[in-house]
């Protein structure tokens, strides 16, 4: 799992979370919200994803964000004996 968030900006009324597996895009939308944090369930563990997110209100979509980047890993297993 990838946890993000951002600060609001203001006028806006929803945001749209882009992911892409390569730097710089293309970026696909994974979720549209209301509120400033995301947790992307959606992500293989090892592998990089970037992340990018725009405004949205009723006079349309701003830019990107600067464009942040994580790789989840899995967590170790169990201890034994």
């Amino acid at each position: 799992m990838v946890s993000l968030s951002w600060d609001a900006s203001a006028g806006a009324t929803s945001y749209n979370v882009k992911r892409a597996t390569v730097s710089g895009g293309p970026y696909a939308t994974i979720q549209t919200q209301a509120g400033t944090s995301y947790s992307d369930t959606g992500v293989a563990n090892g592998t990089p994803y970037y992340y990018v997110v725009s405004a949205v209100n009723a006079g349309g979509e701003s830019a990107d964000s600067a464009e942040a980047s994580a790789t989840p890993v899995a967590p170790p297993a169990a201890p034994t004996g």
